[in-house]
């Protein structure tokens, strides 16, 4: 089956993701990397771009228009796939990231068993309306539709380890005599979840089914998956000798073809470890596989998320659908057995997998992650004020930053644009002059009409900003696309080189916060590891009349989550009261 509704069939009704002019991008570039630099290396910067824009940029420009007209789709979407899938580091310590589900959407009186088979039942449905056709196309309040291309990427699929590139797998969309990949006590069991004509597989089949592989007691103390969390290059290299056998090969595909995986484990003695363990944690889970569910022995429940194919607007999308509308179990749930599929396991394979489960654990504990909910005051609030709810939080964020490090950084904010088809992110760098300005005068005591007027240009600035970037606009995409032709044929392109490896552009590129913001009520916490060596990931969801936060770090780093939860919610309360005053 193959299902073009929301792929070429939209392609046509969807712009096609530009390539921006030139001239245009550079002007932003080094309007971008202004508040990072001292004068000197900005001037430096700016010789060096001007350069660029009268030789080996022309080159470079003409080439990625080539490119972006040879391909078919989006121009960007290959290459950022390609930016994933050479990634050698841990997935779930780099590209991965998690959330739980707030406990709102979770009946009070339901059991593991009962709530697992209702996720799967949901997701499966959502499922098979996007294989034949039936999910609505969703639409921009202009009634422009939106790309939807990536949705059916969450299911039946995995990211496979290969040496320097993975393979991302992606299974044909068929609805019959399908499969979720369940895990319990570090065994492996497929729960059919579709029948022979499509049709899904009773909710309480399910649960009878899951309460069985709960009340399983195998003996395994390894587990294969336990692999896929390692840095890239050696889970290639052991998945590789797992697979010498044609049985073990064959269920390794099976897991890749799984809708997706459910994982049934113990909940963490920590009460706030749950959005850890999500994220980090390898036991009983493949995490290289697109959709993870984990459902928690308390109830909770968490998603993981690898990265390569899809984003976070269409994932929390998804989960949405998925917890709506849960119900309590009935008295009484019977128990079916199920038997486990067994990887044919040699002993050097087994110490093999013992070793990568102490040093998977080594990386989970590695980080650090810590979470808060500031209710204060929410967007309801802020719209009273007339401010972009997250223009405003990232002045907060600015201000925090520079109260913590008395020092300027460069912080990541990503920007759907689903309005182009395949069209993937953009990356709105959200520190800027204006964000600067302001946060000094206000850490200055500056009078307050012109405080006030700074609030205001850096607000305007933010939107501006985050405009361009919905727009295609942006900088960081369109140089990834100039660097990337550049690699293919870089000799005699010194003036080129020069610009990508610059400590300046470097410094821009670097993510010291990298932010995210998905302001879904369903979510509890959404986290993922830190993207640079000393940086820190930021969650802000911002809802009605409360903002959730969350924030990893790096063990070690001077600065702790708590430090900057601290510093962002005292900065939201001194903002808004500057704000009331004024």
């Amino acid at each position: 089956m193959i299902q073009t509704k929301y792929t070429t069939d939209l392609k046509s009704q969807l712009p096609a993701l530009p390539v921006p002019e030139l001239s245009a991008t550079l002007t932003r570039l080094v309007d971008w990397i202004t508040p990072l630099l001292t004068a000197g290396e900005l001037a430096d910067f700016q010789k060096l771009v001007t350069q660029f824009n009268e030789t080996d940029g022309p080159i470079l420009q003409q080439q990625l228009l080539e490119l972006a007209n040879r391909t078919d789709g989006s121009w960007l979407a290959p290459i950022w796939e390609t930016s994933y899938l050479t990634d050698r580091q841990p997935l779930q310590a780099s590209a991965n990231f998690a959330f739980t589900v707030s406990p709102d959407e979770i009946p009070e009186k339901t059991a593991p068993a009962h709530l697992a088979a209702e996720i799967i039942t949901r997701l499966t449905k959502v499922y098979r309306d996007f294989a034949t056709g039936q999910a609505p196309v969703e639409h921009f309040r202009n009634d422009q539709p939106m790309d939807m291309s990536y949705y059916l990427n969450f299911f039946k699929s995995m990211r496979l380890a290969e040496v320097n590139q993975d393979h991302f797998h992606q299974g044909v969309p068929e609805i019959a005599n399908q499969t979720v990949a369940i895990m319990a006590h570090q065994a492996l069991y497929f729960l059919p979840v579709t029948d022979q004509n499509g049709e899904l597989i009773a909710t309480s089949t399910l649960a009878a089914e899951l309460a069985g592989i709960l009340a399983d007691q195998p003996t395994n103390d390894v587990f294969p998956g336990a692999l896929t969390g390692l840095e890239r290059d050696t889970a290639a290299q052991q998945l590789t000798d797992l697979l010498a056998t044609s049985p073990n090969q064959q269920l390794w595909a099976k897991v890749a073809d799984a809708l997706f995986s459910l994982s049934l484990v113990a909940a963490p003695t920590d009460q706030a470890g749950h959005l850890k363990e999500t994220l980090l944690d390898t036991y009983n889970r493949f995490v290289d596989k697109t959709l993870q569910v984990i459902v928690y022995s308390d109830n909770q429940v968490g998603f993981a998320i690898e990265h390569s194919r899809v984003d976070g607007v269409p994932a929390l999308n998804l989960i949405s659908e998925a917890m709506a509308g849960l119900t309590d179990p009935p008295v009484t749930i019977e128990k079916v057995s199920v038997p486990a599929t067994e990887f044919s396991i040699t002993p050097t394979l087994a110490n093999q997998l013992k070793a990568d489960q102490a040093a998977t654990q080594a990386i989970a504990d590695r980080i650090d992650v810590g979470t808060a909910v500031f209710n204060q005051f929410g967007k309801a609030q802020l719209k009273g004020h007339h401010v972009s709810p997250d223009a405003f939080f990232h002045i907060a964020l600015a201000l925090a930053m520079y109260r913590l490090t008395h020092s300027w950084h460069s912080i990541y904010e990503p920007v759907s644009m689903r309005q182009f088809y395949q069209g993937r992110t953009e990356n709105a760098r959200s520190l800027s002059t204006e964000k600067k300005r302001f946060v000094l005068a206000f850490a200055a005591n500056q009078p307050a009409d012109q405080v006030r007027q700074l609030f205001e240009e850096a607000a305007k600035a933010h939107v501006q900003r985050i405009s361009d970037a919905q727009k295609g606009l942006g900088v960081e995409r369109h140089l990834l696309g100039l660097e990337t032709v550049y690699h293919k044929d870089p000799e005699k392109l010194l003036v080129a080189k020069a610009l990508f490896t610059s400590p300046q552009l470097a410094k821009l590129r670097t993510d010291y916060l990298s932010t995210t913001s998905i302001p879904f009520p369903v979510i509890q916490g959404l986290t993922f590891a830190p993207t640079s060596a000393h940086g820190y990931g930021v969650y802000y969801g911002i809802l009605p009349n409360e903002i959730r936060l969350s924030v990893s770090s790096w063990q070690g780093e001077a600065l702790t989550p708590t430090d900057w939860l601290q510093a962002i919610q005292q900065s939201l309360v001194d903002l808004m009261a500057f704000l009331d005053k004024t």
